[in-house]
């Protein structure tokens, strides 16, 4: 299945298909049972050409379950939401009942997870908050076992289509996807652009925006745990912008003719490939 817009916008990665399936494909990447890692590490892979994928078991990360639609509640995070809750905030080593699920943590997860787990990410100030965050995300369970992520090239539509489609950009890019969502929609407000883990961004978010009439598209890739984790195999400048894949045929009907077509774009993308061989030199 090409890509006009890739092509179009001679992007450096290629866009990556995200699929349900019930049963592993087969010769897909998957990480093994155990190793912590994060998902966008999947989703970079796909973006150079493997097909990846993954189960409850094998996310790398203890909450990507939940950002993929995997499971509705936080059953592999240990000592369960609560703990979640502090980890995402002031750290677990503030209260009795992470101080005791913390030792576990030590004994069965490594000391960088246990530190990471009794001080805290602090992305809220307080755990409150940090509930309210998981309160307010669009859970659900997938009927599928496995979350697929391969290029769209890829993709044969005649053995079903894509969930959603995730295009990873710079921010000349990014630019220019989010304006291309608004060339002949009549309301404006057509990116959704969340306080949210990337895993989120890419899919329970984009699985929520593909139930409405008018879908949004969802930047992602501001959770600064997953950059800093994908760095090596994305670098510094890219984000994640993941659309439903019945908003593909909307996009691409509206490049032709677009600015995509003008000299202002051009010159833009021409200096994008500038820096890109100044780096390389």
């Amino acid at each position: 299945m090409e890509c006009l817009i890739s092509q179009v916008m001679d992007l450096e990665l290629d866009p990556v298909a995200l699929l349900w399936h019930e049963q592993k494909p087969a010769g897909a990447y998957q990480l093994p049972e155990g190793k912590l890692g994060c998902i966008m590490e999947l989703v970079t892979r796909a973006a150079h050409g493997e097909t990846t994928t993954c189960d409850q078991k094998t996310t790398g990360c203890l909450s990507a379950g939940l950002g993929l639609g995997l499971e509705s509640r936080l059953k592999k995070f240990p000592g369960g939401p609560e703990c979640y809750c502090y980890y995402l905030s002031i750290g677990n080593k503030r209260w009795e009942r992470g101080l005791q699920v913390g030792e576990l943590v030590r004994m069965s997860l490594g000391e960088e997870y246990f530190s990471d787990f009794m001080e805290g990410r602090r992305y809220f100030r307080t755990p409150e908050l940090a509930r309210k965050f998981l309160a307010t995300l669009p859970t659900t369970e997938i009927p599928g076992n496995y979350v697929t992520f391969m290029p769209l090239k890829r993709v044969d539509p005649r053995e079903g289509a894509p969930q959603s489609v995730i295009f990873l950009v710079n921010p000349n890019q990014l630019a220019a996807l989010i304006t291309l969502v608004g060339y002949s929609r009549t309301s404006f407000d057509n990116i959704l652009f969340p306080q949210a883990a990337s895993c989120q961004a890419v899919g329970i978010f984009p699985y929520r925006e593909a139930l409405v009439i008018k879908p949004r598209a969802v930047v992602g890739l501001a959770d600064i745990h997953a950059r800093s984790q994908a760095q090596c195999l994305l670098g510094s400048d890219k984000m994640s912008f993941t659309i439903p894949f019945s908003m593909l045929p909307e996009l691409e009907q509206n490049v032709w003719g677009s600015f995509l077509e003008g000299q202002t774009w051009k010159d833009l993308s021409s200096s994008d490939s500038k820096e890109s061989i100044s780096h390389v030199v």
